[in-house]
């Protein structure tokens, strides 16, 4: 529904930026209020591929060309399903002839019988496999399972940050860190905090995420928000959720029509017991970290904000 929003863009003139300022003067902010089911709407909020001055931009002009095949095809198929978004859903089918919601794909590939061919998976990262060995070890719902999906970037700062946030919170925690996570270098942390962490943490490059969060010992969940991350979680009986969106993908799930996810504090100075960690049978509130972090301490701050419901 964002990216169908486009053309409308285009021909108003918001799109592309007339120049830079355009950034920074609280242009973003405004609110569009002609999207279909999706109220309250800022430009900020729609996928950013027209944030940029250069009208010839390759993937503004991809988006549009794209955008504009919508109606040629026989079907459009989204990854969602009714219950998740069933406003937007019944918007889009108003717009084109056949739209199937296939979500969550999850349950549906829980479904297919065994076969030869299902060992290979379908990620496109190296999967770890030591990290099933270190979850059986840990208490039931103890455990932060930290991951920023396949496409977010960090900064060598950011990731530091983040680091001294979860060694500060003295909590186990396993943290997935791709190769390409951090902009232009390696991840390094410094000899403090794997002297810190080095008892309760553990770091994988990838891992079969649908499994993880199905683990008894995982307890929560600090994620970018990203649409396959919020889908596989709600089907991990809606695991425990704290968001930081976005780094660098942009996301409209803020604005849509999710209800609301559980996250307990993850960040705190307390050490959790196992009333704290409890697994609900109804979901909670979402931590939302959007914006500015300026430093562990504001992270975990903001991530407190959250409070816990009672058991």
């Amino acid at each position: 529904m964002g990216f169908k929003q486009y053309p409308t863009l285009l021909e108003k003139g918001l799109a592309p930026l007339k120049d830079e300022t355009w950034l920074t003067n609280g242009f973003l902010d405004n609110v569009i209020d002609w999207v279909p089911a999706l109220k309250g709407i800022r430009l900020r909020d729609l996928p950013n591929n027209f944030i940029t001055t250069d009208p010839a931009e390759a993937s503004w002009i991809f988006c549009l060309e794209a955008i504009q095949r919508f109606g040629k095809g026989s079907a459009i198929v989204l990854h969602s399903f009714d219950a998740l978004e069933r406003e937007v859903l019944d918007a889009l089918s108003s717009m084109f002839p056949l739209v199937y919601a296939i979500s969550p794909l999850q349950l549906l590939l829980n479904q297919i019988p065994e076969h030869p061919l299902k060992a290979m998976g379908y990620s496109l990262w190296k999967e770890e496999t030591e990290w099933l060995k270190w979850l059986n070890s840990k208490e039931p719902n103890s455990v932060v399972y930290v991951n920023f999906g396949s496409l977010a970037v960090l900064t060598p700062e950011q990731l530091v940050e983040f680091g001294w946030g979860l060694a500060n919170s003295r909590l186990p925690f396993f943290w997935v860190i791709r190769p390409d996570l951090v902009v232009g270098k390696s991840a390094i942390f410094p000899p403090e905090f794997e002297a810190e962490t080095k008892e309760r943490g553990l770091i994988a490059s990838w891992c079969p995420q649908e499994q993880v969060l199905e683990h008894s010992s995982v307890g929560g969940f600090l994620t970018h928000c990203g649409w396959n991350s919020t889908i596989e979680s709600l089907c991990a009986d809606g695991e425990n959720f704290a968001v930081r969106p976005p780094f660098q993908v942009p996301f409209l799930e803020k604005a849509s029509s999710l209800p609301p996810l559980p996250s307990p504090p993850l960040f705190s100075d307390r050490k959790p017991n196992k009333r704290q960690w409890q697994r609900r049978e109804k979901p909670a509130k979402t931590a939302d970290i959007t914006g500015e972090v300026s430093g562990h301490r504001e992270l975990r701050r903001r991530l407190e904000q959250v409070a816990l419901l009672p058991f």
